[in-house]
């Protein structure tokens, strides 16, 4: 098994909000409700060989769509982590890298998270979906 140029360290949550719906009805809400926002931060180190990557999900789109849609709950989270490279590349490579791979590596931390908060306030366990990240708008 040959390395990735690409690694990573110290994955971690660096926000979570989460609120629940007094007015939920479970019975008109199904998890294919929920539209999920996902928004990607990248800071690059000044030497060009590091970058601090921050995956910010929300579900529903914020908490006035848990409002309006009886859904039962709001939920932020982001994950953060810090990602390096030691090899000469093209920076194509680098900003597809840290657009595409990274926010999808955070998003298997922030899956985790997310199902295990949903289940302990007494609701289904949200499993999120896998996540296209090639539209994704990235800062």
């Amino acid at each position: 098994m040959k390395k990735s140029v690409f690694q990573f360290e110290n994955p971690r949550v660096k926000n979570i909000i989460f609120q629940s719906n007094d007015k939920f009805n479970p019975d008109n809400v199904k998890q294919s409700d929920f539209r999920i926002k996902t928004e990607t931060n990248v800071s690059r180190s000044e030497n060009g060989k590091q970058a601090r990557v921050e995956l910010r999900i929300e579900l529903p789109e914020g908490q006035q769509e848990m409002i309006d849609k009886g859904l039962p709950y709001y939920c932020a989270v982001s994950v953060i982590a810090e990602f390096m490279w030691d090899a000469d590349l093209e920076e194509s490579q680098v900003e597809n890298f840290l657009k595409l791979n990274a926010a999808a590596l955070l998003l298997s931390y922030a899956r985790t998270t997310i199902a295990q908060l949903t289940m302990e306030a007494g609701f289904p366990a949200f499993h999120l979906p896998f996540i296209d990240f090639r539209e994704s708008k990235i800062e």
